[in-house]
């Protein structure tokens, strides 16, 4: 990939294998003739062909050193692809129907990257001390243009991950491995669709419990891994599953009471305004399996129309599929739909989903409310806030008049967790609770609530019983409130929790809409063999990545440190870095474990020791620690384990600011 190298290369103006010096590629010391050409190679869209026509171009330069064909750049793109291993290629095919379905094998996929990787590899060792746990997602992606009204080239991609890594590897989207990518108009030509793709997946993981011989520097050794669960948003389950999803009259398969009819319930069932959890009937693997085996039985008696079955369908909350996920006997051992089905925070509250309701209810109660608090004056409070550098800056427009709707406020989940904390700044600056006691009290719930599950996988789990009793009470304020916006969605918000408990980890679909981010890069250029092609480039770059020294397997790290030789002593300093917490920047506000606050300054690292980060340590301002006075600093240094987390904060009045004081540490 050498090549590859000296385009990337080109394209940023470096001077890496080429021919002249940096200074040859300013537009000013070329001749007019070269500048023109130049100009038209960083113009070039990033197809294959444009890729090799820039290669090209620059050889007839006389500004790189190497050509290449169409033929080397795809043999260079499927060569990982193409490995061969003990379990065969890394990339191997199944027929399901008609429709031949390309993917990455895991065992051999595990195999190679061990091969290319000795970090992997030591990381793959140090978890093979029992038997493991694999968690698939699956997801609908659309590249190019997300408006078209056909499908296009939309595909569903499917990943997995290992539970037991650490969290801090879990969340980095680089590490979540990729399974398949199928386009959509494939899967309609599959009776059944996902639902019928997925017991062939989870076959696939039968073959890893019977272990995998994986090498090692120090020889080989067996990893063992099992399919334990499916991490997706409502309609991702729905569509694996078999369910009718939570727009059905059975809005939810683990209880069986629970109905969301037009006319309202009928005796003995509640609907998602129930929050006392006493009054739900759960329900077990065993009753659906029962339902499962009824509505085949009668599908294949000669008293069946497809009238009945249909009403039947409906009344279980299950589409009978024959060979589906749930329609699956052989898969009664490994797959439980009633456990297996983890329920994705981010959806469910940021992504129209909770939160949005709830932040559009209370914008609009607070103009309504005798202070007549407008829009505009929230507003013109959020863009003097500060974010954490890895988040951007404010913008008003978040909370614009076209985003905000009579029940919900139009967002894409990111920034909510950012207009959250910040709406809650304004409410506790401005003594909203005086004005709206009710409301503040619900919305400081949700805001203590997102702050738990932002953890991260494992933190998180020391607050679940915390969890359970939050979630239940905003729940009740939330009704009582807010009764005609009540969604399903309020009520699997309670299934969060008992998703924590399967897995013994809180796992979100964050880091997997990353990596549909990726996913769509290496997509959105190709368009023959569409699956094969960007199965085989996502592979290649995470290859790449790898290989090339980019340590993804350290949980913290420097981002492109300066490194200065001390005598007997390597010093590193940067001003970025990645830790547990994720990003931190230089000039970042941080909350330090002892109740300090301070403003970052450099991150530093001696030797193979940890990181240390140089901070200026702000006072308090008459005893209240969300204010600080940031005339007077202490310099101090503080391992970067220390650092809570990054604040939200504004300037209260000259040199004195007030931060978003982390609610976890309201918690403790």
């Amino acid at each position: 990939m050498e090549r590859i190298q000296y385009v990337n290369a080109a394209l940023r103006g470096s001077s890496i294998g080429f021919r002249h010096s940096p200074s040859v590629m300013s537009s000013t010391s070329l001749p007019c003739a070269k500048r023109f050409k130049a100009a038209h190679i960083v113009g070039t869209s990033s197809t294959r062909s444009a890729l090799i026509n820039t290669l090209n171009q620059l050889h007839a330069d006389g500004l790189l050193d190497t050509k290449m064909t169409p033929r080397e750049l795809r043999r260079e793109i499927h060569e990982h692809a193409r490995a061969d291993t003990r379990y065969g290629k890394v990339v191997q095919t199944m027929k399901i129907d008609n429709v031949t379905v390309p993917y990455i094998d895991p065992r051999a996929l595990l195999v190679y990257l061990c091969t290319v990787s000795a970090a992997f590899s030591r990381l793959m060792k140090s978890i093979a001390t029992g038997m493991c746990r694999i968690v698939l997602y699956n997801d609908g992606v659309t590249p190019g243009n997300v408006f078209r009204p056909d499908a296009g080239r939309k595909f569903e991609a499917f990943y997995w991950a290992v539970i037991e890594w650490p969290d801090w590897l879990l969340q980095r989207s680089m590490c979540w491995q990729t399974l398949s990518i199928i386009r959509s108009k494939l899967i309609t030509e599959i009776p059944g669709g996902i639902c019928r793709i997925m017991p062939h997946f989870l076959n696939l993981f039968r073959t890893l419990s019977e272990g995998v011989l994986l090498p090692a520097d120090d020889g080989e050794f067996m990893f063992t891994a099992q399919y334990h669960c499916i991490l997706a948003d409502l309609v991702g389950h729905q569509n694996m599953s078999g369910w009718k999803g939570p727009s059905g009259i059975r809005c939810c398969l683990d209880c069986s009471n629970m109905a969301n009819r037009q006319n309202g319930p009928r005796a003995g069932e509640i609907t998602p305004r129930s929050f006392d959890r006493s009054a739900w009937t759960p329900q077990n693997d065993n009753e659906v399996w029962f339902m499962v085996d009824q509505m085949k039985s009668f599908a294949e008696s000669p008293n069946y129309t497809k009238t009945k079955l249909e009403k039947l369908q409906t009344e279980c909350g299950i589409n009978y599929i024959p060979g589906s996920l749930l329609c699956a006997d052989t898969l009664r051992d490994i797959y439980s739909p009633t456990k297996n089905h983890l329920r994705d925070w981010q959806h469910i509250l940021c992504q129209d989903g909770l939160a949005n309701t709830e932040v559009a209810m209370v914008l609009h109660r607070m103009k309504q409310s005798a202070a007549a608090i407008t829009l505009e004056m929230v507003q013109s409070f959020v863009v003097k806030c500060t974010l954490p550098r890895a988040f951007g800056k404010m913008e008003k427009e978040w909370l614009g008049k076209r985003r905000l709707k009579p029940d919900t406020l139009s967002s894409f989940s990111s920034i909510m967790l950012l207009i959250i904390p910040t709406l809650y700044l304004f409410m506790q600056f401005y003594n909203i609770a005086d004005l709206l006691p009710d409301e503040f009290a619900c919305f400081e719930q949700l805001h203590f609530i997102v702050s738990m599950l932002r953890l991260g996988p494992t933190a998180s789990m020391s607050y679940i019983e915390k969890l359970r009793t939050f979630i239940a009470d905003h729940h009740r304020r939330f009704v009582s409130l807010y009764g005609t916006r009540v969604k399903p969605k309020q009520h699997h918000m309670h299934h969060v929790v008992d998703g924590m408990l399967w897995a013994s980890k809180l796992l979100a679909c964050f880091v997997t809409e990353r990596k549909n981010k990726e996913t769509k890069r290496h997509a959105v250029t190709t368009f023959r063999t569409f699956e094969m092609t960007t199965l085989s480039s996502v592979l290649n770059a995470q290859v790449q990545w790898m290989t090339q020294g980019h340590d993804i397997f350290q949980c913290t790290m420097l981002v492109s440190p300066k490194v200065a030789h001390v005598p007997g002593h390597v010093l590193q300093c940067a001003k970025h870095a990645l830790c547990t917490i994720g990003s931190l920047f230089a000039r970042d506000i941080v909350y330090i474990r002892d109740g300090a606050v301070g403003r970052i300054e450099n991150f530093w690292k001696m030797d193979s020791e940890g990181l240390m980060v140089q901070l200026d340590v702000f006072p308090c301002v008459h005893g209240d620690t969300t204010i600080r006075d940031e005339s007077h600093p202490v310099a101090r240094f503080v391992p970067i384990d220390d650092i809570v987390e990054a604040c939200i904060w504004f300037y209260a009045r000259p040199s004195v600011i007030k931060i978003a004081l982390p609610p976890i540490v309201l918690l403790q």
